[in-house]
């Protein structure tokens, strides 16, 4: 073989904190062989903040790295990441599914990756081993997130939105197009109840050990104080300059699945 090319891909994946973000960049060298030499695009590195990667500018998130992002040898585009947030059982999944199914896009959303993990852990036998708390949730949902957008694979997600939730998810915010669609309906709380209480699967006597309940209503009770503490600290992206378009779950869609197609196309559909 008269020359060895090596496309070396590493991934990097490193626990943010305050101090430290990880970035996906291109770090580019050269492996020579025969006395030949090729770049090799290797991904992953942390910067500390003030390096000119994410800030904050009043309020806002923005980037300042020049450095283009690369994918298996092809630069990426931000991708957009359309955020539904609101409070239990407001309709995020269902808006999520249809919003999904009309623009062609993959659906994430973190109950599917707590109740995925959930079943790893054994969630459907007798004996649940140990399963993610709702912040180790989130952490491994922005996980994933992050592991889409880095590729340029652009996704509709549902998600509860809270203060602490933006300061987890600075990092694929700068790294993606986001626009948040905040739901809300005074029902919401009836339907989250109404749900668990007829829910099978949450009647299972490992399910509620698990959850620290010994019985549906006393989880059912848990989960009424838990939903009125969520909705006292929802909030949407407008305060660090995320487009937000507020919907309606009362009657429907206000505005209708139809509108807020045109509103996400137009907003994070076009390539800047």
């Amino acid at each position: 073989m008269d020359e060895l090319v090596k496309i070396l891909f590493t991934e990097v994946l490193a626990r943010r904190d305050q101090r430290t973000e990880l970035v996906v960049a291109v770090v580019r060298t050269r492996v020579t062989h025969g006395g030949r030499s090729r770049r090799l695009a290797a991904f992953g590195r942390s910067r500390q903040p003030g390096s000119g990667i994410t800030h904050h500018t009043e309020g806002r998130i923005s980037s300042c790295d020049p450095q283009p992002r690369v994918w298996s040898g092809v630069v990426v585009t931000k991708a957009a990441w359309i955020i539904i947030t609101g409070s239990p059982d407001v309709g995020k999944t269902t808006l999520a599914r249809h919003l999904s199914q009309r623009l062609r896009l993959p659906l994430l959303t973190r109950d599917d990756v707590r109740s995925g993990h959930f079943f790893t852990q054994g969630g459907w036998s007798d004996h649940v081993g140990d399963v993610l708390d709702a912040p180790a949730s989130v952490e491994r949902f922005l996980e994933l997130v992050d592991a889409y957008v880095a590729r340029g694979i652009s996704l509709v997600s549902d998600v509860v939105v809270t203060e602490q939730f933006l300061a987890a998810a600075v990092g694929p915010l700068q790294r993606s197009r986001p626009m948040v669609l905040a739901l809300a309906a005074p029902e919401a709380r009836s339907r989250h109840l109404a749900r668990l209480a007829s829910d099978p699967f949450m009647a299972r006597q490992p399910t509620l050990r698990t959850l620290g309940a010994r019985s549906i209503d006393e989880h059912v009770i848990r989960a009424a104080a838990q939903h009125d503490e969520v909705t006292k600290v929802l909030c949407d992206g407008r305060r660090i300059g995320v487009p937000t378009l507020d919907v309606s779950t009362r009657n429907g869609y206000d505005p209708s699945v139809d509108a807020i197609v045109d509103a996400v196309t137009a907003t994070v559909g076009r390539v800047a």
